[in-house]
């Protein structure tokens, strides 16, 4: 269950900001896709993304 809202709420969140930071994103979103086969999308792995997403909407 958990897993799943995750991965809606980064797909939201990716699909909003893709076009202002289109590499950055693939990126994050390849590590994501990577975490998401072995279902080990974690609170640290949210927080991190989150971080990222945040210094990346600041530049």
């Amino acid at each position: 269950m958990y897993w799943h809202l995750g991965r809606l709420f980064f797909l939201l969140l990716m699909k909003n900001e893709l076009k202002k930071t289109k590499s950055r994103f693939y990126d994050v979103y390849c590590v994501f896709q990577i975490n998401s086969k072995a279902r080990e999308i974690s609170n640290e792995n949210l927080i991190l993304f989150l971080i990222y997403w945040f210094i990346g909407s600041s530049q």
